[in-house]
């Protein structure tokens, strides 16, 4: 078996799988904690390796205190707290269970969906007139996002991130920048979902590049931005990680293979990682894992979602086996084809061209088991060589 840290992949949409995560300790509400273990055993069980959790702007500093004060009771209190040469630590221990329970399923990466919600609440107690444009506001929520990310590292998660909105607009780029500066100065990794007009468009790429860490496209922008950025690759940092993300509404519907089919989309487009939406909780039926009593119930689309974890990371191997110098920015489908994926034919899984709506991108031609099974005996014998 690869090991699980070659491609990530998160399950999308509030948690990797999307967790409504910080809502409750685990230590004091037992059937919390129960559902906790039951979804990231899991997703740890799926290959799952990095977790994304969304929280709640208005209770997530209840329990959060500075030297045994509640935080936001002070800054209502104590005009004076931001004014001064140093700001104290901020205690966020009453969490300290959960993210336990995260670390001891392996989940070493960690991304906040809506970063803002980890200071909008503080910023409120200042003052109506206390926004991220005045100095005052901009230090608290600097301050804020660094201690958040020491406490994150302390407890174990080797990268931090921040996504800060979602698909965003060309004229949404300055309010990204300007919430994406903020993590940035806290020490955070920072990043969105790209879709439309952005990932195509070199200056607009530019303009978003220095808080870019991560270039999550829509699937039906990736390979769009993959052509483009292998012409102009000093487009986006060398270190930046690349991923995709598809899935959409119904997903418990979708079957085995077309979940699987991602893994190889993974692996020939030569990724850091792919995003599933969803697996979250609070979908119920609409999620691909149903958990009942304490266990999670399996569907064809999570057994179709493990298949391609472990199909992107001996990919992932593949090329890093064949191509160990090559600048991931200078993608080119020949390099990355290794007779398994290619468009045209010759190969176990050829790729044709989709339209959809203005979009035009790739996708699997008449895949079948027995076509998957082929590219991945031929993919092993490959590596083996």
């Amino acid at each position: 078996m690869p090991p699980r840290n070659i491609v990530h992949c998160t399950g999308y949409s509030s948690g990797v799988g999307f967790i409504n995560g910080l809502s409750g300790n685990p230590d004091k509400d037992e059937a919390y904690k129960k559902r906790l273990h039951a979804y990231l055993a899991n997703m740890a069980e799926t290959r799952l390796d990095s977790l994304a959790i969304s929280v709640n702007k208005f209770s997530i500093y209840d329990p959060v205190k500075i030297n045994g004060k509640p935080l936001q009771a002070v800054l209502k209190s104590d005009s004076s707290l931001l004014k001064g040469d140093t700001l104290p630590q901020v205690d966020f221990s009453y969490y300290d269970s959960f993210f336990a329970i995260a670390t001891k399923y392996g989940f070493k990466s960690i991304s906040f969906m809506g970063p803002q919600a980890l200071f909008i609440g503080p910023l409120a107690c200042l003052g109506k007139e206390v926004t991220v444009d005045t100095p005052e506001g901009r230090r608290c929520a600097v301050w804020l996002a660094g201690e958040w990310r020491k406490y994150l590292q302390k407890q174990g998660f080797k990268a931090v991130w921040a996504k800060e909105n979602d698909e965003i607009k060309p004229e949404e780029i300055p309010s990204y920048n300007k919430i994406c500066d903020i993590f940035k100065e806290g020490g955070w990794r920072t990043y969105t979902t790209w879709t439309g007009t952005i990932p195509k468009s070199p200056d607009l790429i530019r303009k978003v590049n220095k808080n870019a860490e991560q270039w999550q496209m829509q699937l039906l922008s990736l390979d769009i931005f993959r052509n483009l950025v292998a012409k102009q690759p000093q487009l986006i940092d060398r270190k930046d990680e690349v991923w995709f993300y598809g899935g959409g509404n119904g997903v418990y519907r979708f079957s085995y293979l077309y979940v699987r089919l991602y893994g190889w989309l993974a692996g020939y487009y030569d990724t850091d990682g792919f995003a599933w939406y969803v697996y979250c909780d609070w979908h119920k039926n609409e999620t691909i894992a149903v958990l009942k009593d304490g266990v999670v119930y399996s569907t064809p689309a999570l057994e179709g979602l493990r298949d391609a974890i472990e199909d992107a990371q001996l990919y992932a191997m593949l090329n890093r086996k064949l191509l160990p110098r090559a600048d991931k920015r200078q993608w080119t489908p020949s390099k990355y084809s290794h007779g398994l994926v290619a468009r045209g034919g010759g190969v176990p899984l050829p790729l044709e061209k989709l339209t959809y709506g203005a979009y035009v991108f790739y996708g699997f031609r008449s895949p079948t088991p027995d076509t998957v099974r082929q590219a991945k005996a031929k993919l092993l014998r490959t590596l083996e060589k």
